[in-house]
């Protein structure tokens, strides 16, 4: 009698335990997309940043330039 309660109660924690391992891959895997988002759009902004200070040294060096002629 103790064995088929045991049995039977493998039976029914084993879906559990197979739904539980997909569901937290699936939380793991939504928030490493999260921060490779966040990731990514701090990378932008920096690349832009960037950009934008080399327009301004080029802007700033064509005027040194002006006032020297």
């Amino acid at each position: 009698m103790e064995k088929k309660l045991i049995k039977e109660h493998r039976k029914q924690t084993e879906p559990q335990q197979t739904i539980e391992v997909p569901a937290n891959l699936l939380k793991e895997l939504y928030q490493i997309t999260a921060e490779a988002k966040s990731l990514s759009a701090l990378a932008i902004a920096q690349h832009e940043k960037e950009n934008a200070l080399d327009l301004q040294m080029e802007q700033k060096k064509g005027i040194l330039r002006q006032k020297r002629h």
